[in-house]
Protein backbone atom coordinates (compact mmCIF):
# COMPACT_ATOMS: atom_id res chain seq x y z
CA UNK A 1 0.00 0.00 0.00
CA UNK A 2 1.64 3.39 -0.84
CA UNK A 3 2.38 5.11 2.55
CA UNK A 4 0.52 9.03 1.04
CA UNK A 5 -2.93 7.01 0.01
CA UNK A 6 -5.99 8.29 1.81
CA UNK A 7 -8.12 5.30 0.79
CA UNK A 8 -7.82 1.89 2.13
CA UNK A 9 -8.45 -0.79 -0.59
CA UNK A 10 -12.15 -1.15 -1.10
CA UNK A 11 -14.38 -4.21 -0.40
CA UNK A 12 -16.05 -5.98 -3.36
CA UNK A 13 -19.15 -4.32 -4.94
CA UNK A 14 -21.15 -5.83 -7.88
CA UNK A 15 -21.43 -4.22 -11.07
CA UNK A 16 -24.78 -4.07 -10.81
CA UNK A 17 -26.77 -3.26 -8.17
CA UNK A 18 -30.37 -5.52 -8.59
CA UNK A 19 -30.59 -8.95 -10.35
CA UNK A 20 -31.11 -8.70 -14.34
CA UNK A 21 -31.20 -12.72 -14.59
CA UNK A 22 -34.85 -14.19 -14.20
CA UNK A 23 -33.70 -17.41 -12.47
CA UNK A 24 -31.55 -15.00 -9.80
CA UNK A 25 -34.54 -12.57 -9.43
CA UNK A 26 -36.93 -16.08 -8.91
CA UNK A 27 -33.99 -17.54 -6.15
CA UNK A 28 -33.91 -13.99 -4.12
CA UNK A 29 -38.16 -14.16 -3.99
CA UNK A 30 -37.59 -17.54 -2.51
CA UNK A 31 -35.43 -16.30 0.20
CA UNK A 32 -33.39 -19.58 -0.22
CA UNK A 33 -30.45 -17.19 -1.33
CA UNK A 34 -28.93 -14.09 -0.28
CA UNK A 35 -29.14 -11.39 -2.40
CA UNK A 36 -25.55 -10.53 -2.33
CA UNK A 37 -24.69 -14.30 -2.93
CA UNK A 38 -27.08 -13.81 -6.18
CA UNK A 39 -25.44 -10.30 -7.39
CA UNK A 40 -21.79 -12.29 -6.96
CA UNK A 41 -23.32 -15.40 -8.88
CA UNK A 42 -24.45 -12.77 -11.57
CA UNK A 43 -21.08 -11.13 -11.73
CA UNK A 44 -19.71 -14.27 -12.80
CA UNK A 45 -21.60 -14.20 -15.82
CA UNK A 46 -21.04 -10.70 -16.71
CA UNK A 47 -17.24 -11.28 -16.74
CA UNK A 48 -17.82 -14.38 -18.83
CA UNK A 49 -19.64 -11.89 -21.35
CA UNK A 50 -17.02 -9.66 -21.40
CA UNK A 51 -14.66 -12.72 -22.10
CA UNK A 52 -16.38 -14.15 -24.56
CA UNK A 53 -18.49 -10.84 -26.57
CA UNK A 54 -15.72 -8.88 -25.60
CA UNK A 55 -15.25 -7.12 -29.54
CA UNK A 56 -18.81 -7.14 -29.94
CA UNK A 57 -19.40 -5.38 -26.90
CA UNK A 58 -17.03 -3.05 -27.97
CA UNK A 59 -18.64 -2.27 -31.61
CA UNK A 60 -21.78 -1.70 -29.74
CA UNK A 61 -20.42 0.55 -27.04
CA UNK A 62 -18.96 2.69 -29.92
CA UNK A 63 -22.37 3.21 -31.95
CA UNK A 64 -23.51 4.16 -27.92
CA UNK A 65 -20.59 6.55 -28.12
CA UNK A 66 -20.99 8.04 -31.58
CA UNK A 67 -24.88 8.42 -30.72
CA UNK A 68 -24.77 10.91 -27.95
CA UNK A 69 -23.26 13.08 -25.91
CA UNK A 70 -24.69 12.41 -22.78
CA UNK A 71 -22.55 11.10 -20.83
CA UNK A 72 -25.22 9.47 -18.63
CA UNK A 73 -27.22 8.18 -20.99
CA UNK A 74 -24.18 6.48 -22.50
CA UNK A 75 -23.62 4.71 -19.67
CA UNK A 76 -27.11 3.74 -19.16
CA UNK A 77 -27.41 2.42 -22.67
CA UNK A 78 -23.77 0.17 -22.27
CA UNK A 79 -25.31 -1.24 -19.08
CA UNK A 80 -27.95 -2.21 -21.05
CA UNK A 81 -26.09 -3.80 -24.01
CA UNK A 82 -24.20 -5.61 -21.21
CA UNK A 83 -26.67 -6.61 -19.05
CA UNK A 84 -29.19 -7.87 -22.08
CA UNK A 85 -25.79 -9.83 -23.57
CA UNK A 86 -25.41 -11.65 -19.96
CA UNK A 87 -28.92 -12.36 -19.86
CA UNK A 88 -28.69 -13.75 -23.47
CA UNK A 89 -25.79 -15.93 -21.99
CA UNK A 90 -27.42 -17.27 -19.45
CA UNK A 91 -30.20 -18.39 -21.13
CA UNK A 92 -27.52 -20.50 -23.42
CA UNK A 93 -25.64 -21.77 -20.60
CA UNK A 94 -28.87 -22.72 -18.79
CA UNK A 95 -30.16 -24.45 -22.50
CA UNK A 96 -26.63 -26.53 -22.50
CA UNK A 97 -27.05 -27.66 -18.70
CA UNK A 98 -24.11 -25.77 -17.52
CA UNK A 99 -23.77 -26.60 -13.64
CA UNK A 100 -23.48 -22.99 -12.57
CA UNK A 101 -27.54 -22.55 -13.53
CA UNK A 102 -29.30 -24.80 -11.25
CA UNK A 103 -29.69 -24.27 -7.86
CA UNK A 104 -26.63 -26.66 -6.69
CA UNK A 105 -24.46 -23.67 -8.65
CA UNK A 106 -26.18 -21.00 -6.68
CA UNK A 107 -25.14 -23.23 -3.26
CA UNK A 108 -21.60 -23.44 -4.77
CA UNK A 109 -21.46 -19.98 -5.17
CA UNK A 110 -22.49 -19.09 -1.75
CA UNK A 111 -19.82 -20.44 -0.25
CA UNK A 112 -17.38 -19.34 -2.08
CA UNK A 113 -18.89 -15.69 -1.79
CA UNK A 114 -19.52 -15.78 1.95
CA UNK A 115 -15.78 -17.01 2.70
CA UNK A 116 -14.44 -14.34 0.02
CA UNK A 117 -16.30 -11.26 1.81
CA UNK A 118 -15.05 -12.14 5.00
CA UNK A 119 -11.34 -12.49 4.05
CA UNK A 120 -12.29 -9.33 2.12
CA UNK A 121 -13.18 -7.30 5.19
CA UNK A 122 -10.31 -8.83 6.79
CA UNK A 123 -8.38 -7.24 4.32
CA UNK A 124 -10.06 -3.67 4.50
CA UNK A 125 -9.38 -3.74 8.40
CA UNK A 126 -5.91 -4.70 7.95
CA UNK A 127 -5.24 -1.77 5.40
CA UNK A 128 -6.93 0.24 7.56
CA UNK A 129 -4.54 -0.44 10.51
CA UNK A 130 -1.42 -0.30 8.18
CA UNK A 131 -2.56 3.05 7.30
CA UNK A 132 -2.59 4.51 10.29
CA UNK A 133 0.86 3.55 11.05
CA UNK A 134 2.44 4.61 7.66
CA UNK A 135 0.28 8.05 7.82
CA UNK A 136 2.48 8.71 10.54
CA UNK A 137 5.37 8.05 9.14
CA UNK A 138 4.80 10.20 6.08
CA UNK A 139 3.80 13.19 8.61
CA UNK A 140 -0.04 12.52 7.48
CA UNK A 141 -3.25 13.49 9.57
CA UNK A 142 -5.34 10.42 8.80
CA UNK A 143 -9.39 11.11 8.22
CA UNK A 144 -10.51 9.30 11.35
CA UNK A 145 -13.84 9.86 10.81
CA UNK A 146 -14.24 9.10 7.27
CA UNK A 147 -12.63 5.53 8.15
CA UNK A 148 -14.24 5.60 11.11
CA UNK A 149 -17.85 5.48 9.02
CA UNK A 150 -16.85 3.36 6.30
CA UNK A 151 -15.25 0.61 8.97
CA UNK A 152 -18.89 1.32 10.77
CA UNK A 153 -20.55 0.42 7.65
CA UNK A 154 -18.23 -2.98 7.04
CA UNK A 155 -19.08 -4.31 10.49
CA UNK A 156 -22.53 -4.19 9.88
CA UNK A 157 -22.32 -6.12 6.76
CA UNK A 158 -19.53 -8.84 8.01
CA UNK A 159 -21.62 -9.59 11.02
CA UNK A 160 -24.68 -10.33 8.91
CA UNK A 161 -22.40 -11.89 6.89
CA UNK A 162 -20.57 -14.29 9.43
CA UNK A 163 -24.56 -14.84 10.54
CA UNK A 164 -25.18 -15.87 7.22
CA UNK A 165 -22.36 -18.73 7.18
CA UNK A 166 -23.32 -19.59 10.30
CA UNK A 167 -27.00 -20.71 8.97
CA UNK A 168 -25.53 -21.83 5.18
CA UNK A 169 -22.83 -23.46 6.27
CA UNK A 170 -23.09 -24.83 9.70
CA UNK A 171 -22.00 -23.42 13.16
CA UNK A 172 -18.52 -24.51 12.62
CA UNK A 173 -17.82 -22.54 9.08
CA UNK A 174 -19.50 -19.36 11.16
CA UNK A 175 -17.09 -19.75 14.15
CA UNK A 176 -13.91 -19.83 11.55
CA UNK A 177 -15.15 -16.76 10.03
CA UNK A 178 -15.57 -14.98 13.37
CA UNK A 179 -11.92 -15.92 13.72
CA UNK A 180 -11.01 -14.73 10.56
CA UNK A 181 -12.82 -11.08 11.12
CA UNK A 182 -11.14 -11.28 14.75
CA UNK A 183 -7.67 -11.01 13.37
CA UNK A 184 -8.46 -7.80 11.20
CA UNK A 185 -10.32 -6.17 13.86
CA UNK A 186 -7.83 -6.90 16.07
CA UNK A 187 -5.03 -5.14 14.15
CA UNK A 188 -6.58 -1.59 14.59
CA UNK A 189 -5.27 -0.11 17.78
CA UNK A 190 -3.46 -3.02 18.39
CA UNK A 191 -0.67 -2.91 21.37
CA UNK A 192 2.10 -4.16 18.62
CA UNK A 193 1.17 -0.81 17.06
CA UNK A 194 3.31 2.10 17.53
CA UNK A 195 2.33 4.34 20.43
CA UNK A 196 0.61 6.96 17.84
CA UNK A 197 -0.91 4.42 15.67
CA UNK A 198 -2.81 2.63 18.72
CA UNK A 199 -3.68 5.90 20.00
CA UNK A 200 -5.43 6.72 16.56
CA UNK A 201 -6.89 3.51 16.28
CA UNK A 202 -8.66 3.94 19.97
CA UNK A 203 -9.83 7.03 18.86
CA UNK A 204 -11.26 5.50 15.68
CA UNK A 205 -12.90 2.59 17.60
CA UNK A 206 -14.59 5.58 20.04
CA UNK A 207 -16.17 6.94 17.20
CA UNK A 208 -17.27 3.57 15.50
CA UNK A 209 -18.98 3.15 19.06
CA UNK A 210 -20.43 6.56 19.12
CA UNK A 211 -21.95 5.54 15.57
CA UNK A 212 -23.42 2.69 16.73
CA UNK A 213 -24.80 3.69 19.52
CA UNK A 214 -27.20 6.37 17.31
CA UNK A 215 -26.73 5.19 13.58
CA UNK A 216 -29.79 7.04 12.62
CA UNK A 217 -27.27 10.90 13.64
CA UNK A 218 -24.75 9.51 11.13
CA UNK A 219 -25.94 6.74 8.42
CA UNK A 220 -27.39 8.03 5.62
CA UNK A 221 -30.96 6.69 4.21
CA UNK A 222 -31.02 6.52 0.58
CA UNK A 223 -34.75 6.52 0.79
CA UNK A 224 -35.03 9.33 3.12
CA UNK A 225 -33.43 12.74 4.80
CA UNK A 226 -30.16 13.28 5.82
CA UNK A 227 -30.34 13.96 9.62
CA UNK A 228 -29.78 17.30 10.57
CA UNK A 229 -27.72 16.17 13.87
CA UNK A 230 -25.24 14.85 12.09
CA UNK A 231 -21.81 14.78 14.67
CA UNK A 232 -19.38 17.56 12.83
CA UNK A 233 -16.75 14.75 13.60
CA UNK A 234 -18.35 12.11 11.84
CA UNK A 235 -19.62 12.01 8.25
CA UNK A 236 -22.60 10.40 6.91
CA UNK A 237 -21.82 6.79 5.44
CA UNK A 238 -24.29 5.23 3.03
CA UNK A 239 -24.58 1.50 3.25
CA UNK A 240 -24.88 1.33 -0.66
CA UNK A 241 -22.25 1.79 -3.26
CA UNK A 242 -22.42 5.66 -4.45
CA UNK A 243 -21.89 5.02 -7.93
CA UNK A 244 -21.46 1.80 -10.59
CA UNK A 245 -19.28 1.30 -12.92
CA UNK A 246 -20.15 2.89 -16.52
CA UNK A 247 -18.69 -0.60 -18.48
CA UNK A 248 -16.42 1.19 -20.76
CA UNK A 249 -14.20 -1.13 -22.44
Amino acid sequence: MDTDRKVPTPVYQPYLGSLAIPDLQDAQRSGAFDLGVLLFLQDGYMQRTLAEQGEPLREAFAQIDAGSEDLDERAAAKREALTRAMCELYVRLKEEGDETTGVRGYAGAAGVYLNGAIVDYRTYLLDVAAHLEQSIQVESTPDLAWLAGHTYALLARASTTVDTIEGALGADAGARAGEVLSTGIGAIGSPGQNSVALALGVRMWRMIEQIDAAPQNHVVNREGDVSAELDAEIDPWDFEPASRADFDL
